[in-house]
């Protein structure tokens, strides 16, 4: 099915742009995975905390996603600028973190609260 395989591949191609631009600024940028995991962890706070009206939802959620991953990248950035370390380990070292994190708040304080499964609630109809 077209519209599955669509459905999936749009985070990966999206985040492949992302890297192009970064490529191109000259930032080996490695650590993708870890601001798309950013970008899932702040769209997906602002569904389970129900921030913002029903209408505006999903552009919150977006805009979130965003500032998370722009704020993950943030500290290889620095990391750069001051302090000359790698942009390639940086990235990587940090995609370690963040999914760390992510199986912390599944497992944790996200977790489904009417089975106690490790996966967060689903999202309601209008945040798709």
């Amino acid at each position: 099915n077209l519209r599955a395989v669509l459905f999936q591949a749009a985070p990966m191609i999206m985040v492949g742009l992302a890297g192009c631009m970064a490529f191109r600024a000259r930032f080996w940028n490695l650590g993708l995975e870890g601001q798309m995991i950013w970008g899932a962890i702040g769209a997906t706070a602002i569904s389970l905390f129900d921030i913002g009206p029903q209408v505006l939802r999903l552009p919150l959620m977006m805009l979130a996603a965003m500032l998370c991953a722009m704020l993950w990248t943030l500290g290889p950035v620095l990391l750069k600028l001051h302090l000359k370390v790698n942009e390639i380990i940086s990235t990587l070292m940090l995609n370690y973190i963040a999914a760390n994190f992510l199986l912390h708040l599944v497992y944790g304080s996200w977790k489904d609260p009417r089975d106690n499964f490790p996966y967060s609630p689903p999202l309601q109809s209008f945040e798709r």
